[in-house]
């Protein structure tokens, strides 16, 4: 499996970039859709964002614990857009981050890092497509649950990365090539 990773901060091109590369792409695409539905403005976010994308591309959406097993039995190509979502699911999903003790936010971390270690570890897609936002260079959160998440989802960029065989980061809809030879 080819892994490409696409960084970028909120409306930088990201999603943009990731598509335009699995549009070249010359076999089955399928889209990994980790946003759900939960507000009118979230809503049309996802309509647009299915607007955008090729007919010919399949769409899961599903639970994102099953996420890892559905990527594994890909054929062809993936796009996961986004990491950050996906994480942030797990979450709330799964744990009251706020209310954890320092040691039990330490094994739900260590947990969630497994989780994006697996991801990264699939072996159906060919290619595999992988956006995520870069958190780390705002402002530090106020907020215990943010600062766990930033400090979380950094880590989970640091591993995706690491076993990227491309990384890009997308600034002002162009991109930073950080690892790996540019594809156009």
């Amino acid at each position: 499996m080819r892994l490409i990773f696409i960084l970028g901060g909120a409306r930088s091109g990201k999603s943009s970039f990731a598509k335009a590369i699995l549009e070249k792409y010359e076999g089955p695409v399928t889209f990994l859709a980790t946003a759900r539905p939960g507000d009118e403005e979230m809503r049309r976010r996802i309509f647009f964002h299915k607007r955008e994308r090729p007919a010919s591309w399949s769409t899961w959406e599903g639970n994102p614990k099953d996420l890892i097993d559905f990527a594994d039995a890909i054929k062809g190509a993936a796009l996961m857009d986004c990491l950050t979502t996906w994480l942030s699911e797990l979450i709330f999903d799964n744990y009251d981050i706020e209310n954890l003790s320092e040691g039990e936010w330490q094994r739900a971390e260590g947990e969630l890092l497994s989780n994006v270690e697996d991801l990264c570890g699939v072996r159906g897609p060919e290619v595999f497509v992988i956006v995520s936002n870069e958190l780390g260079c705002g402002i530090t959160p106020l907020s215990l649950m943010g600062r766990r998440f930033r400090d979380l989802h950094g880590r989970a960029n640091q591993i995706v990365a690491s076993r990227a065989e491309r990384v890009a980061m997308i600034m002002a809809g162009l991109p930073l090539w950080l690892k790996g030879k540019p594809l156009f």
